[in-house]
């Protein structure tokens, strides 16, 4: 509650243009009952909202939503509760509306009054025991609302990461590899140092970028140290798009086995089998404004402005690669001009950090050049499909399998043990990624699906020592468990329990229970991973 008469609601979600902070303003005004434009939102930041992890999949309103709406009814009633008290009287008499209090015998405070009486009267956890209205209570949910994002966007004002501008900026450009796994050989850098405007020219390991007071010149300084920079023949084989099918397959390959169960009678034998291949290449984002940071070390701190969609995640690994702890890096959200997915917004949001701390005390804006953004930014992954249904004469579907062949599309910051950054390739000051890690690019998963009635998923490794870990498994539960030997048969439908057997000697296995029905049978099923530790 601000002394303005407004509230800051903080939310872990990101704005993208979806308008989710409109959405999540119309909901704490309606639970709070006061009026929408007395809603302050704070999208994500590390300094001083909530967690929520990442903004994808269509799970804003459900989560954050969700969130707001049992923070605003605790509110609520807190503040009634406070009334009561001043009023000396009980808070079920007590009405609101417009964020006025109002009490039978005519006694009024508005909630901003009755919260500057107790500076702590809002802090605490969120029990989720406070009632939220019924939805025939909605005055605000459901209307449409003027986005408030929107204006800005329109009329040209600064809205965007690509339009800040802080006191003392320094703008700075990378230099890529002509192809992935070159390696920078020599560098003669004297020439670029002496052009107009360079404050820096920043060479860790393979990560190579410059630092100019104005942004012109930092493309030209970037132009000239391209040409200066000499890289090795080295280079990672990329898949051959003409064979994209083909190529997806050979891979080495994760098979997930999302559904298998089925119905319990057989297929007949005279259905009709109707198939299909279906593949979709490698697509790019291409964001109307390439990707764009601006980072700045100041006193020993890190803070970080980027479109990324995980605040939080990408911290972890921002920390991770500058060697420093969480507490000392922030992200704060800004609006990218352009989203459409997985972006290079965390790549470049490492790049200018690198560069902030080369030049520390100095802001640094960072952004991509438009050739960089389509040649390096994460691509929407490569797809092969195999669907395939059995249908009787009647045209009912009998049998139907679908199979995936696909690269992670799980590569952000946060979801790897170490970083997915692009810049974490690059610098010396660093642990190399190993070349699995970095094969981890092209990783093909095999997922594939049967008609059931419940699916999950259940996962194997093709590792070389995965022998050994069904030996120990099929020695630790003979007694007890119906065993099928073969890892790739593997299929669930539900985990009944988990447990982590320590005694074993070697890696530490986890031992997962399944629970499948496969052919009107019910079958019990042991699955295990192995500690990275």
């Amino acid at each position: 509650m601000e002394p303005d008469e407004t509230v800051t609601v903080f939310t872990g979600k990101a704005e993208l243009g979806q308008g989710i902070l409109t959405a999540l303003a119309q909901i704490a005004a309606d639970e709070l009952d006061v009026g929408f434009d007395n809603i302050r939102m704070v999208s994500a930041d590390t300094s001083r909202g909530p967690d929520e992890q990442y903004t994808f999949g269509s799970q804003s309103v459900e989560q954050s939503g969700s969130a707001i709406r049992a923070a605003s009814a605790q509110a609520r009633g807190i503040l009634l509760a406070a009334a009561a008290r001043r009023f000396g009287a009980r808070p079920d008499d007590l009405r609101t509306k417009a964020g006025i209090i109002a009490s039978p015998d005519g006694k009024r405070a508005t909630f901003w009054e009755v919260a500057s009486a107790d500076p702590d009267l809002l802090k605490g956890d969120i029990t989720g025991a406070a009632a939220p209205k019924k939805p025939s209570d909605y005055s605000i949910v459901g209307k449409s609302i003027n986005r408030i994002d929107l204006p800005g966007k329109l009329t040209g004002a600064p809205s965007y990461v690509q339009d800040m501008r802080l006191p003392g900026m320094v703008f700075a450009r990378v230099v890529r590899p002509p192809r992935y796994g070159a390696k920078l050989v020599s560098l003669d850098e004297a020439a670029v140092r002496s052009l107009p405007g360079v404050v820096a020219v920043v060479r860790d390991g393979n990560f190579l970028a410059v630092a100019a007071k104005r942004e012109e010149q930092a493309i030209v300084a970037r132009n000239a140290l391209a040409s200066a920079a000499h890289w090795s023949g080295d280079a990672v084989t990329l898949p051959d798009i003409a064979d994209l099918h083909g190529e997806l397959k050979r891979f080495r390959a994760e098979t997930i086995i999302v559904g298998a169960t089925g119905q319990s009678e057989p297929v007949p034998g005279q259905v009709k089998r109707v198939s299909g291949e279906y593949t979709r290449s490698y697509v790019s984002h291409a964001s109307i404004g390439p990707s764009c940071a601006v980072a700045w070390l100041k006193d020993g701190r890190m803070t970080v402005w980027s479109h990324t969609q995980g605040v939080f995640p990408l911290r972890g690994d921002l920390a991770k690669v500058l060697g420093m702890n969480n507490g000392e890096v922030d992200v704060i959200h800004t609006p990218g001009a352009g989203c459409y997915g997985h972006n290079g917004a965390d790549d470049v949001a490492l790049d200018a950090a690198l560069v902030a701390r080369a030049v520390a005390g100095a802001p640094v804006k960072l952004q991509w050049m438009r050739d960089e953004e389509f040649a390096w930014a994460p691509f929407g992954p490569g797809m092969a499909m195999r669907v395939e249904a059995a249908l009787t004469s009647d045209g009912r579907i009998v049998d139907w399998s679908y199979d995936l062949w696909s690269n992670s599309h799980a590569m952000r910051p946060g979801q790897r043990e170490s970083s997915r950054c692009l810049g974490f390739e690059h610098p010396r000051t660093f642990l190399s990624r190993s070349a699995t890690e970095i094969a981890t690019r092209y990783h093909s998963t095999n997922c594939r699906g049967r008609r059931s009635e419940t699916i999950s998923c259940s996962m194997h490794r093709s590792e070389t020592d995965l022998s050994e870990r069904w030996e120990l498994m099929e020695t630790f539960s003979r007694s007890n468990l119906l065993w099928t030997s073969s890892p790739t048969s593997l299929g669930s439908t539900r985990c009944r329990s988990a447990s982590c057997i320590s005694e074993i000697p070697g890696p530490r296995l986890c031992f997962k229970l399944l629970l499948t029905k496969r052919a009107g049978l019910l079958e019990r099923r042991v699955m295990a991973d192995v500690d990275a530790g």
